[in-house]
């Protein structure tokens, strides 16, 4: 996956879910200021999890190309994609997804943002494992 810049201070990615094709997991990315989550009554939902190795890595498909993700990150989406209890895809922030790793600059600006994107956060999900 080729990551568009964050053109705006305050500016992060979010991945909305989609059904699910051939038994992948697909989502595209959106970018959208933290500053307008508030005012447009945006809903999105924070994912924490552990890291954990990249050995056997799995495709997850973003903007329809293809994206590895660690093995937990990828069983954590599997599992996650869909809520049930609002019957909709999820909207998710991922670190590892909605921030540049290859990126020292962003990744650097990003983490300095964390605590604002877990606290505007709808909630915050912790995956530990099935």
């Amino acid at each position: 996956y080729k990551f568009q810049p964050l053109c705006f201070p305050h500016e992060i990615r979010l991945l909305h879910f989609e059904k699910r094709i051939s038994g992948n997991i697909h989502c595209q990315i959106q970018h959208i200021r933290l500053s307008a989550i508030y005012t447009l009554k945006y809903e999105y939902e924070a994912l924490s999890y552990a890291w954990g190795s990249k050995v056997s890595p799995r495709p997850i498909y973003v903007n329809n190309e293809a994206h590895l993700a660690s093995k937990i990150l990828y069983t954590a989406l599997e599992n996650l994609h869909f809520d049930h209890d609002r019957n909709q895809y999820r909207i998710l922030w991922v670190d590892a997804i909605c921030i540049n790793q290859q990126d020292n600059v962003e990744r650097n600006q990003q983490v300095k943002e964390i605590g604002t994107i877990y606290s505007k956060a709808r909630r915050t999900l912790i995956w530990v494992g099935k």
